[in-house]
């Protein structure tokens, strides 16, 4: 008998320590993949203050992960590279409160000690181009770049540029690896996948033709106190702090 009762006590101690242990909340957050280097660091900064939320992340070109969230992907945050995938998420009814998170430019890339691209004009050469399909939005950004060259410079050809084109990926960091690799001589990515590596060179674009990319961050599905917990941390000092030093610039 006082086995029994003996067991019957460490059981409900048990039960009692269960039932008074913190249940940990869990936090989906999808992220255009030109955040990669930067929202690790964001996420480490958020949870010192948040041991009791898990954050998963997703990061991947923007058309992507909002295919994903219409697919009934379970998501709590998307911040995309550009606006038309959270607008059309919230014409669906799946995203609202909807606002501008940060700023991007675009540059020109060539891999380490590569001569034949130098500058702009030299993509109207024979060389190997690497750009991102339209439905992305580097894709968009860079079309528009190549339109304000064409419009500002008689000699440079815009269908010159597009007939050197060999691949177009699906996001930014993909073109990156590309152009790390030596599989093309040039590629247009984000000034924040430029400054990350230190395999590759940085061709600066002029400023007044240059494309101003803007991130926008959008809560999914339900609110939950976890979602606004993140939101109000990325609205902070410590998280301003983080994406300019990562490259970003504030809206």
């Amino acid at each position: 008998m006082p086995k029994a009762c003996s067991s019957f006590s460490l059981c409900l101690v048990l039960l009692f320590l269960i039932s008074c242990s913190p249940v940990k909340k869990e936090l989906y957050v999808y992220a255009a993949s030109s955040l990669t280097d930067v929202l690790p660091k964001l996420i480490d900064e958020f949870r010192k203050n948040h041991e009791a939320i898990n954050v998963y992340t997703n990061l991947a070109g923007s058309q992507s992960l909002k295919f994903q969230i219409k697919n009934g992907a379970r998501a709590d945050i998307m911040i995309s590279a550009n606006k038309k995938h959270i607008v059309e998420l919230v014409s669906l009814k799946l995203a609202f409160e909807v606002r501008e998170f940060a700023k991007n430019q675009l540059t020109l890339i060539s891999y380490v000690k590569n001569s034949k691209v130098e500058k702009y004009s030299d993509l109207t050469k024979n060389i190997r181009l690497v750009v991102a399909n339209r439905d992305v939005p580097i894709g968009s950004y860079t079309d528009l770049l190549l339109d304000n060259y064409a419009r500002r410079y008689e000699n440079f050809s815009k269908q010159k540029v597009l007939k050197n084109v060999i691949s177009n990926e699906s996001s930014a960091r993909r073109i990156r690896n590309r152009i790390e690799l030596k599989q093309a001589d040039a590629g247009f990515v984000y000034h924040t996948d430029a400054i990350s590596t230190n395999k590759i060179i940085k061709i600066d674009l002029e400023p007044s033709l240059n494309v101003i990319a803007e991130y926008y961050i959008a809560s999914i599905g339900a609110k939950t106190e976890a979602i606004d917990s993140f939101r109000k941390f990325l609205e902070s000092k410590a998280a301003t702090r983080i994406l300019i030093a990562g490259g970003f610039q504030m809206p």
